[in-house]
């Protein structure tokens, strides 16, 4: 079943100050919103019925960094972006540490034993890969590293491994571990192939995996030894292969067709042995195109394809990793799936409608078990970057103000219906990063750049720095 969504509520927009102390009503579509500053409660009122109430627990300012990563880990919360990266408490809100001031972090961070690591860029165009103590935010060290990575570390026991080589130009692929305490190189392994592309690092069974496009030679699936970096298999495929997914003893794979391939229609499910390379199975008639996003749940694999074609279109699909069946496959109507989450009976996905640097936002929400949509939601064209997620039982929307002299908002929708029923104003007009952690968002919000030649006037000046701020969900 699909829905539009209702207007009920999204149609109940308040301006009002955020942390003030001031208390108004305001009357809409939806029934009135009690808008109560100091702990930044809002609450949309339908016949007298509470719904979703969230309400700001803290806020904390952040002086110098712009984030684009926000995580969460045993209690503290990592921001990571141009300016370094800053390390929060998530129950109270105090900052621990803030560190590598003068870099700008382009992956989220990775953790090692008291040490939490990231990758970023100087000037000129450096890749810097540093070490910092968890606890003090000392940096213990830097690793300067010739060449590109999109990826962040991947941790493996004491080292953190990561991944050299350019995403659209055949070049050399190298990785790199490092000692996770030191920074010091343990090995440097140089794929035998010039590629393209190269997949995050995977670890298990005392290997690591990742995939390549090998330049004039089609794809590859690649084994290393863990502790030494040698070379213990590689697998050829003619198509492009997604990223690798590893279950066990089993290596799971997309790969697409070659021209020479008897199916062209249709891209394949490989099952590979992860010890040996030995292929154990091909199956699924998956959508054929490339492969953008993997999540893994129990016995499923969840991916989202934008497929080939005259018009460029994004399709769900889900394989049971047995036995390599298509359990479901849906299309989104999205060019490129920018968001794309499962989580119990829900799959979220969001992108841009064709064209994609110009459509308007969908939010879409599917089964898990049979791939049915439950609904699509048009969110216009200024929702933030890193897109909705899911935040207890609930799918939450940051979405930017339209002009400079506004703020931006969190709407929350109804995951069975996609119903507004709940907006929470932002700190700021620009983008917002959220973060959900049991019953508490988390959400970095920044303020749009003053234009150039514009003078800042006073309604912005408090809206320049970033700030990181927790709601927390009331009893519904």
């Amino acid at each position: 079943m699909t829905g539009t969504g209702g207007a009920a509520a999204s149609d109940v927009a308040a301006a009002g100050g955020f942390g003030g102390r001031r208390r108004f009503l305001v009357l809409g579509a939806g029934g009135l919103v009690a808008v109560a500053g100091g702990v930044g409660v809002w609450r949309v009122l339908g016949g007298g019925a509470e719904q979703w109430p969230w309400r700001e627990v803290w806020a904390e300012p952040l002086d110098d960094v712009r984030p684009s990563v926000l995580a969460s880990r045993a209690g503290v919360l990592y921001l990571a972006g141009f300016g370094g990266v800053a390390a929060v408490e998530q129950g109270r809100g105090g900052k621990r540490w803030q560190a590598l001031g003068d870099l700008d972090v382009q992956t989220g961070p990775a953790f090692g034993v008291g040490v939490v690591c990231v990758t970023g860029v100087r000037t000129g165009g450096r890749t810097v890969v540093s070490g910092v103590d968890a606890g003090s935010g000392r940096v213990l060290w830097e690793r300067e590293v010739d060449g590109l990575t999109e990826y962040a570390p991947t941790p493996a026991g004491d080292v953190m491994l990561v991944v050299i080589g350019d995403p659209v130009v055949a070049s050399d692929t190298v990785i790199h571990a490092l000692d996770t305490r030191s920074g010091r190189i343990r090995w440097s392994a140089r794929l035998p192939a010039r590629t393209v592309g190269p997949s995050a690092a995977v670890t298990g069974n005392g290997l690591v995996y990742l995939t390549s496009g090998v330049f004039s030679e089609g794809s590859m699936a690649w084994a290393l030894d863990l502790a030494t970096g040698a070379l213990r298999w590689k697998s050829p495929s003619e198509g492009f292969l997604g990223a690798p997914v590893l279950a066990g003893r089993e290596l799971h794979l997309t790969a697409g067709p070659s021209s020479a391939s008897a199916d062209r229609q249709h891209n394949a499910f490989v099952t590979l042995d992860a010890v040996s390379g030995n292929s154990l199975r091909r199956a699924g008639k998956l959508p054929v195109g490339t492969e953008l996003s993997v999540r893994r749940v129990g016995g499923t694999v969840y991916a989202a394809v934008r497929r080939y074609g005259d018009k460029y279109r994004s399709t769900l699909f889900a394989v049971d990793v047995a036995t390599g069946r298509v359990r479901w496959q849906a299309d989104t109507g999205i060019d490129i799936v920018r968001t794309f989450r499962v989580s119990g009976d829900t799959v979220l996905a969001g992108g841009n409608e064709p064209p994609e640097t110009t459509g308007s936002y969908l939010v879409q929400v599917f089964d898990a078990a049979t791939g049915d949509r439950r609904w699509s939601r048009d969110m216009g064209s200024r929702v933030s970057s890193e897109g909705p997620v899911l935040a207890d039982g609930t799918v939450c929307v940051p979405i930017r103000a339209s002009k400079q002299t506004d703020r931006g908002t969190l709407t929350f929708l109804d995951p069975a219906s996609g119903d507004t029923r709940w907006q929470q104003p932002l700190p700021a007009n620009g983008n917002a990063i959220a973060c959900p952690d049991g019953r508490t968002l988390y959400v970095a919000a920044s303020a749009l750049p003053t234009p150039p030649g514009e003078k800042e006037d006073d309604s912005r000046s408090s809206q320049q720095g970033p700030t990181l701020y927790a709601l927390r969900r009331g009893d519904s």
